[in-house]
């Protein structure tokens, strides 16, 4: 007979799985999840040991579950169980409780997730015939506009910093994408990005000679006061009312020469005394990259952003053919907004 095995973190070792007790739960029984918000959801149907593999009688049934979040279904394999009388951690981990619902509860609990499923289910037959809408609108106007020849494509993005710092995990997702260029090489050159993000107003702001730039005032001496230390060329923040808005943001330029001004228009930072000693100040630029090469493991190639690969805000990069074809999800992005269009219309 195969066995699964699972390690046990305290003891260091190999324990094996035994889902013989967990093979036939009564429908109805609450399961709850430690860790992720403690959700609990209600077994409603037992799918039994599929044994068109070998050992599935090691891996046990299949659950269908529905949520008691969300009234959404989902599926639980009996060796992923563990009885909650058993709990002796606070691991992430799905226990099987002592509940029961009765047979009225859990029909109940099945008309919401069919109502939920049926409307899911619709609404993923018009957004399926919406995308290929889109998609051979897109292809149309991609005939028209993008030549044969080329190589690659100059793409914006919008991103959304899905993050979670906690947990140590880094990611975004993609709210909106534009074909800004097109390219006859696979080079990355920033100067052809930068020429592409400054035809639309969402990416002016990575165009030519276009930047981050911070005013920053600069302790000028190093000086104690009240027990802390202080060096000289670290930040001060005895002057934010010079580097923050009204609202607490920092203020920052989109070329040297805005900030160079702003710096002249304010003027000297003010002299500050400690403990009975004169400490001066100064301006300093602190240019923020937004030329990203990131052409590593893990990385996110070469880009323009005002920010970082997986940081909110609007990104512009290179993207190439997959087997000489460009990805559907182009040709959509064409179908929604075709900005060679917007000129024309803008030009006539």
């Amino acid at each position: 007979m195969i066995m699964i095995y699972n390690v046990n973190f305290a003891t260091g070792k190999l324990e094996a799985i035994d889902a013989t007790d967990k093979n036939d739960l009564p429908v109805g029984t609450v399961l709850h999840l430690n860790g992720y918000n403690n959700p609990d959801s209600v077994i409603v149907h037992n799918f039994g040991i599929n044994h068109g593999f070998s050992g599935a009688e090691a891996y046990g049934a299949k659950y269908q579950t529905v949520s008691l979040e969300d009234f959404h279904y989902g599926q639980q394999d009996a060796h992923t169980l563990m009885w909650l009388r058993d709990k002796t951690s606070g691991k992430i981990q799905t226990y099987i409780t002592e509940k029961v619902l009765t047979s009225e509860e859990v029909r109940e609990l099945k008309a919401k997730a069919d109502a939920n499923q049926a409307a899911k289910d619709a609404y993923q037959v018009k957004a399926a015939a919406e995308r290929l809408r889109l998609s051979e609108i897109g292809k149309a106007l991609f005939l028209k506009h993008i030549p044969e020849t080329a190589q690659a494509l100059i793409v914006a993005e919008r991103h959304k910093d899905e993050s979670d710092m906690m947990t140590d995990y880094f990611s975004h997702t993609t709210t909106a994408t534009v074909i800004i260029g097109y390219s006859m090489h696979k080079k990355d050159l920033f100067s052809e990005m930068r020429k592409a993000a400054a035809r639309i107003p969402e990416t002016e702001h990575l165009g030519p000679g276009r930047g981050h730039f911070e005013p920053r005032v600069i302790i000028g001496a190093d000086f104690q006061s009240n027990g802390s230390y202080y060096s000289k060329g670290h930040g001060s923040h005895w002057h934010r009312e010079l580097t923050q808005d009204e609202t607490g943001k920092t203020i920052f330029f989109g070329t040297k020469e805005e900030a160079e001004k702003y710096i002249a228009d304010k003027g000297t930072p003010e002299t500050i005394g400690f403990d009975g000693i004169p400490i001066p100040f100064y301006w300093e630029i602190d240019e923020r990259e937004i030329e990203h090469r990131e052409k590593y493991s893990m990385g996110a190639g070469y880009y323009l952003k005002d920010g970082f690969s997986d940081s909110s805000g609007w990104c512009v990069s290179k993207q190439g053919k997959f087997r000489d074809r460009w990805d559907d999800g182009l040709f959509v992005s064409m179908g929604k907004r075709c900005i060679f269009e917007e000129a024309k219309r803008a030009a006539a």
